[in-house]
């Protein structure tokens, strides 16, 4: 739901919609969702103005992830917006 938010430029309530998704992901301890659904978050923050450190964090957090489950090809995708931001 958070993306068709987002397309729609409905930030606000796609915010909500993947706040919502990372804390249900949270709850099932689920890390590779929890990356994923982090990539889509920071995704999202990244077109918002004012919201480039948010999306910083969020990419670094993902790659984080991506690194201690070991999955350098999503790790490398997300390094490409760590070095542009």
């Amino acid at each position: 739901m958070g993306d068709i938010h987002f397309i729609e430029s409905r930030n606000p309530e796609a915010m909500a919609a993947f706040q919502q998704t990372l804390d249900l992901y949270d709850t099932i301890n689920s890390q590779y969702s929890i990356a994923n659904a982090c990539y889509e978050y920071a995704l999202l923050f990244k077109e918002i103005p004012n919201q480039k450190e948010q999306a910083s964090q969020l990419f670094q957090q993902t790659a984080d992830i991506f690194a201690a489950i070991n999955l350098p090809k999503d790790l490398e995708e997300c390094k490409k917006y760590l070095s542009t931001d």
